[in-house]
C-alpha cells in the first residue's frame, strides 16, 4: 500500500515538472529562511546562558526616579563596598571597568613589541567567584590576588607569547606598570555581552582609589552579583532600596532619586540599552520581526501550493474520480494526495539544506562571524524531517480534502464545465501573497530613506574626510602636542584637534555642580582642545575668544557646555559664561564656564541630544582628529610616514569618523538589508505563484485565446484579458498594505530622535514594483500563447 502511493506520487511529480519546480523552489527558499533565521535567532537568545548559574547572576544598573534620562548600565566605584558586600542575599559580586572609560591605560606590550587593538578590562579578584571561565593554565584559585595581576585570554597569550609558557612572564601596562602573568582562560565567547582579551587586576587601575575616595563620581563600573540558591531577585531589589536609603547622608550619591536595579544576565544582550553598555547589544523586537517575517515567507510558500493544487483540480479530478469508482474510499484517496505532497515537502527540504550550506559564506561574512553555530545530531534531523513532513501536511491538506470528495464522482461530467473550483479561495490566497510582498517592499524602501537621511545628515558636526588617530599609550598622550606640529606640515592636511573620545559616540557620563545653587545635573563629557571646535565645524554661540586664547597645555579646569545644558540650567549663552561649577570626573574639578557651542549630535539620532561638558584636558586626549584635504589614500600615506618618523615605535591605529559615525547604525543597516532580502524573496514566491497561475490559466483558455486570435485579437488585447482580475487582486491588496505599512514604519521611526516623514512615494513605488512584475509575469505566457498557431489550438473543435 504505502510503496504503491510512493511510486505513484513520484509518478505524479515527474509527469508536471512545472508544478514540481514552482512548488519544490518555493518551499525550499521558505525552509531556508526559517533555517538561517532559526540559526541566527538562537545564537541571539543564547547570549551569557553558557555560564554556570547563569540564572544567578545578575548585573546590577543605575537608574533615577522621576527622570527621562536613560538608566546607565554601570555603577559608583563604591557600590560593590558600600551596598552589595553589606547584603546577605549576595554569594559573590564583582566589578569590571572597560580600560577606555576613565582613561585608563589601554596597552599591553612586551619589552620587544607593543600590541595594539586590545580589549583591557579591570576586575576584582572576585571576578572568577561570579563568572566561572576555566581556567585552562595558571592559578585556579586566586588568579587576580596580585596587586600586579594580568589573567590573558589563550588568543592573546598565543599573540604576545606564541608557544612559551605565558604564566610568570611580564607585560608592561602602559608605559611603566609592570604586570605578571598569572592565568590563562578560555577565550570568551562571542555570545557574549562582554568580551576581553586581558583581565588585570582591579588593584592596578591608575584611578581606583581616588574613585572610592570620592565615593560617587564616576560612574563607569560594571557591577555583577550572583544571588546565593534561593535567594530570589524581588527580594534583592528589595533590599539594595534598604541599603540606599539607610546611607549616610553624604553618600547619597546624586540625591535620593538614585536607584540600584538587576538585571539577569542573560536578558541583557536583547532586552538592555542603557548609556555606556559593554558592547551594542541586540533588540528584541528584531527577533520578533525577523521570525514573523521568515514565517510568513514560509506560508507564501505553502499558499502557492494550495494555489497551484487548486489551479490543477481539473486535471486531478479524473483521476479522483477513478480511483473513488474503483473502490478506494476517502481516506485512501486522501493519503495518496498528503503522500505527494509530503514527498514534494522532503524534497524541497534536501535543496533547503544545500541552499543553506551555499549560503552560510556570505551570511558569516556579512554578520562579521568566524563561524555559525548550527545544531547537529539525531535529534535535530528528526525535528527538521517533522518539520518538512508537517509543513508537506500542511500546504496539502486543502487541496487533499477537495479532491478526495465523494462529491468528485461525477468529474467526467464537470471536467468540461468553467473551472469553478476553489476560484475565491485562490484569489484570496494571491491576494494575502501580493499584500505582504507590498507590504515588504514599502517598508523596505522608507527605511532605506530614514538611513540615508541618517547618513546625509549633519547633525550639527563635519564628519567628512576627518581621521582619527587613536592616542591609548600613555606616552602618546602625555606628548601629542609633539606631533601635532609634524602633521600641520602636511600638505593634505587642513587641521589637528585632540579628544578624550571619537565625538559622535560619547560614552561617559559625570556629574556636574552648580557653586552656589545646590544644583547637580547629570552630564556626558568629553575631553577636548580648542581646535577640535573648527576641525568638526562647532558652532560657537558664546565665548569663542576665550576658547580661542586657551593654550593647548593648559592645566586649569575651563568647561564649554552645550545648548541643552545650558538650557536645563536655565541660562543664556552670555549668562553661562563664567558660571562656576564642578565636575565629578574621576576627582571633584572646580572651575569655570567659557563657552556655549550649539547642540550637536553625539550619540545615536535614537537618542536626542543631551546635556554635554567639553573640558581643556590634555592628559586624558585619547584620539587626534585630523581634517584631510583631497584623497584619503594620499593623505593617510603622508600621515602614516610622519607617524613612523616621530613615535614609529607604536603602531598607527586609525579610522575615519564618518565611518564611526555609521558604526552607531551597523544593526538598523543590516536590519534593512535582511528586509531587502525577504523583501525581494516575497515577491519572488509571489511571482512564482502568479507565474504557475497563469499558466494554467492559459493552457485552461488556450482555445478561448485561439478564436480571439482568428477574430482578430492581438497581444496587448490578450494580456488585457489575462491580466483584468489579477490587477483588480492587486489594487485591494494595495490599498490593505499601504495602511499597514504606514502604522508599521510609524513605529519604528518613532525610534528616531530624527526621521523622514512617509508620504504616497514610497508607497507607490511600491505598489508600482508588484505591479510591474505582475505585468512582465502575464505578458511572458501571453506573448507565447500569442505566438502558438490557432489550428492547433482549434483542430479538436
Amino acid at each position: 500500500m504505502i510503496r504503491n502511493l510512493l511510486l505513484h506520487a513520484l509518478r505524479t511529480i515527474g509527469r508536471d515538472r512545472l508544478y514540481a519546480l514552482i512548488n519544490t523552489s518555493g518551499l525550499a527558499i521558505g525552509m531556508t529562511s526559517c533555517m538561517l533565521l532559526y540559526v541566527w535567532i538562537a545564537r541571539e537568545s543564547s547570549y551569557d546562558s553558557y555560564l554556570t548559574d547563569a540564572d544567578r547572576i545578575y548585573r546590577v544598573v543605575t537608574t533615577w526616579e522621576q527622570s527621562s534620562e536613560k538608566g546607565m548600565a554601570t555603577t559608583y566605584p563604591m557600590v560593590k563596598g558600600l551596598i552589595l558586600d553589606q547584603m546577605p542575599e549576595i554569594e559573590a559580586s564583582t566589578r569590571l571597568h572597560k580600560a577606555d572609560l576613565l582613561s585608563a591605560p589601554q596597552t599591553l606590550s612586551t619589552k620587544e613589541k607593543i600590541f595594539a587593538n586590545n580589549d583591557i578590562y579591570y576586575g576584582d579578584s572576585s571576578f572568577f567567584d561570579v563568572f566561572p571561565f576555566r581556567i585552562v593554565h595558571g592559578d585556579q584559585k586566586t588568579p587576580l590576588q596580585k596587586p600586579n595581576a594580568v589573567v590573558l585570554t589563550v588568543s592573546t597569550a598565543e599573540k604576545y607569547f606564541g608557544t612559551a609558557d605565558p604564566v610568570g612572564q611580564i607585560l608592561l601596562l602602559g608605559e611603566e606598570k609592570e604586570l605578571e602573568v598569572t592565568a590563562v582562560v578560555e577565550d570568551i565567547p562571542t555570545h557574549s555581552h562582554f568580551r576581553f582579551d586581558a583581565l588585570v587586576t582591579m588593584q592596578a587601575h591608575p584611578w581606583i582609589r581616588q574613585a572610592e575616595e570620592s565615593i560617587w563620581s564616576g560612574i563607569v563600573f560594571y557591577s555583577y552579583v550572583k544571588l546565593k540558591a534561593g535567594a530570589t531577585p524581588d527580594t534583592c531589589a528589595k533590599a539594595l532600596t534598604r541599603m540606599i536609603q539607610h546611607l549616610p547622608a553624604d553618600t547619597k550619591g546624586f540625591g535620593k532619586n538614585t536607584k540600584l536595579e538587576l538585571q539577569p544576565i542573560p536578558s541583557i544582550h536583547l532586552h538592555s540599552h542603557l548609556q555606556l553598555e559593554a558592547s551594542a547589544n541586540g533588540d528584541i523586537r528584531y527577533l520578533y520581526i525577523f521570525g514573523s517575517v521568515g514565517l510568513i515567507i514560509l506560508v507564501l510558500a505553502c499558499v502557492n501550493y494550495v494555489n497551484l493544487a487548486t489551479a490543477r483540480f481539473s486535471k486531478r479530478l479524473k483521476e479522483s474520480s477513478v480511483r473513488q469508482m474503483l473502490g478506494a474510499n476517502r481516506a485512501q484517496v486522501l493519503s495518496g494526495f498528503l503522500v505527494e505532497s509530503v514527498m514534494m515537502a522532503l524534497l524541497a527540504g534536501l535543496i533547503a539544506i544545500g541552499l543553506f550550506e551555499l549560503v552560510t559564506p556570505f551570511i558569516l561574512q556579512y554578520t562579521g562571524q568566524s563561524h555559525m553555530y548550527v545544531p547537529s545530531g539525531p535529534g535535530t534531523w528528526l525535528i527538521f524531517i517533522s518539520a518538512a513532513a508537517a509543513i508537506g501536511l500542511l500546504a496539502g491538506a486543502i487541496p487533499a480534502v477537495l479532491l478526495s470528495s465523494p462529491s468528485v464522482r461525477n468529474g467526467f461530467r464537470q471536467s468540461a464545465g468553467p473551472l469553478s473550483h476553489g476560484v475565491a479561495l485562490r484569489k484570496g490566497l494571491l491576494g494575502f501573497q501580493f499584500l505582504i510582498s507590498i507590504l515588504l517592499t514599502t517598508c523596505t524602501l522608507i527605511g532605506y530613506q530614514q538611513m540615508k537621511m541618517i547618513s546625509q545628515q549633519k547633525f550639527g558636526i563635519e564628519k567628512d574626510n576627518v581621521l582619527i588617530l587613536r592616542m591609548g599609550h600613555r606616552q602618546l598622550i602625555e606628548n601629542y602636542h609633539k606631533i601635532i606640529p609634524e602633521l600641520h606640515k602636511l600638505s593634505m592636511v587642513a587641521n589637528v584637534s585632540a579628544a578624550s573620545q571619537i565625538p559622535v559616540n560619547i560614552l561617559e557620563a559625570e556629574g556636574l555642580d552648580i557653586l552656589g545653587s545646590g544644583r547637580r545635573m547629570e552630564v556626558s563629557y568629553l575631553g577636548a582642545d580648542r581646535h577640535l571646535f573648527s576641525t568638526l565645524k562647532l558652532d560657537i554661540l558664546a565665548g569663542a575668544q576665550r576658547i580661542d586664547a586657551v593654550k593647548d597645555l593648559d592645566t586649569v579646569n575651563q568647561y564649554v557646555i552645550n545648548e541643552t545644558a545650558m538650557r536645563q540650567l536655565g541660562w543664556t549663552p552670555e549668562e553661562a559664561l563664567d558660571q562656576s561649577v564642578i565636575l565629578r570626573h574621576g576627582d571633584m574639578r572646580p572651575g569655570k564656564v567659557i563657552g556655549v557651542v550649539r547642540d550637536f549630535h553625539y550619540q545615536s539620532a535614537h537618542q536626542p541630544v543631551g546635556p554635554l561638558v567639553m573640558e581643556m584636558r590634555p592628559w586624558e586626549y585619547q584620539y587626534l582628529l585630523v581634517k584631510v584635504d583631497g584623497t584619503s589614500e594620499k593623505a593617510i600615506e603622508q600621515i602614516t610616514n610622519v607617524w613612523n618618523q616621530v613615535v614609529g615605535q607604536y603602531p598607527l591605529q586609525y579610522s575615519f569618523l564618518d565611518q564611526e559615525y555609521e558604526n552607531l547604525y551597523r544593526a538598523e543597516y543590516k536590519s534593512m538589508s535582511l528586509i531587502l532580502l525577504f523583501a525581494a524573496l516575497a515577491v519572488t514566491l509571489a511571482v512564482l505563484g502568479l507565474f504557475g497561475l497563469t499558466a494554467y490559466a492559459v493552457e485552461r483558455r488556450i482555445k478561448e485565446i485561439g478564436i480571439r486570435k482568428v477574430l482578430g485579437a492581438q497581444t496587448g488585447n490578450l494580456i488585457g484579458l489575462l491580466t483584468r482580475e489579477y490587477v483588480w487582486i492587486m489594487i485591494v491588496s494595495f490599498s490593505l498594505a499601504a495602511p499597514a505599512s504606514y502604522l508599521i514604519m510609524e513605529e519604528w521611526l518613532g525610534s528616531f530622535s530624527y526621521r523622514v516623514t512617509q508620504g504616497p512615494a514610497e508607497m507607490m513605488t511600491g505598489g508600482a514594483i508588484n505591479m510591474l512584475m505582475i505585468l512582465i509575469t502575464i505578458s511572458y505566457h501571453a506573448i507565447v500563447a500569442s505566438r502558438i498557431n490557432p489550428s492547433k489550438t482549434l483542430r479538436t473543435e
